[in-house]
């Protein structure tokens, strides 16, 4: 659990910066909350490659201090969220929670393709609670949860999940998934969590989406060819 205690970090320092934002707008950073199948409800917006956070009330849930932060890296490109807390407050049983993060115009790591891994973690304070992930990488920029793409979350190039989670006691964990996204130039990050509650239940998570160089052909190239000069320089020195 302790590689999710970054994005929880951001999520809680964000608050205390951000809940007092400007009103929102069309913007390239997006917080969105979904009940159930509702209607998708933006509750916060700003410039891209920012942070921001959230603490209301959509439909039957209570949620303190949801936030997204964004790293745009030579070596590490990301989107983290967390939430210190979902609570279903209704009075009709079970309900799910979708939260959604994204944000346009990353550049950085360079290269035409770029390894995708991603993950979620977090705990159950009280009722029950079954849980996915899902990450997604879109060459086109587009930011696909604000209601511009009528394909929505279909319109990315590229996805890890929907990712599991496995629970040990109350805590629970997704594990890591991962696989290589060819990009075009600047692009962006989406990840929706999905928290389906019982009546009265509470949780809190802490997911990422991490994007890093994958090796160019003559770099492995190089790379082989010194391996194999250690291994060469190694029999010598056993042999003399």
């Amino acid at each position: 659990m302790l590689r999710f205690s970054k994005g929880l970090m951001l999520g809680i320092v964000g608050a205390l910066t951000l809940l007092c934002s400007a009103p929102l707008a069309q913007a390239s950073t997006i917080l969105a909350l979904q009940e159930d199948s509702g209607a998708i409800v933006v509750v916060g917006s700003g410039a891209s490659l920012s942070s921001l956070a959230f603490t209301g009330t959509v439909g039957d849930f209570k949620v303190t201090i949801f936030g997204v932060g964004t790293d745009n890296g030579a070596t590490l490109s990301d989107i983290l969220s967390s939430t210190v807390s979902v609570q279903n407050t209704g009075t009709t049983g079970t309900h799910t929670l979708h939260l959604f993060v994204s944000s346009q115009d990353y550049s950085l790591p360079t290269g035409l393709v770029l390894h995708d891994e991603s993950g979620m973690g977090g705990s159950v304070n009280s009722g029950t609670l079954t849980a996915t992930f899902q990450a997604y990488a879109d060459k086109n920029n587009d930011t696909i949860i604000n209601g511009s793409l009528t394909c929505g979350l279909a319109c990315a190039d590229y996805t890890n999940g929907p990712q599991n989670v496995t629970f040990n006691a109350t805590t629970f964990d997704t594990g890591s998934a991962s696989g290589n996204f060819n990009r075009a130039g600047l692009y962006s990050l989406t990840t929706v969590a999905n928290l389906t509650l019982s009546q009265g239940g509470t949780a809190n998570f802490s997911s990422h989406e991490n994007l890093t160089p994958v090796p160019e052909p003559s770099t492995l190239a190089l790379l082989g060819f010194g391996l194999a000069g250690l291994a060469l320089s190694s029999r010598r020195k056993k042999q003399d």
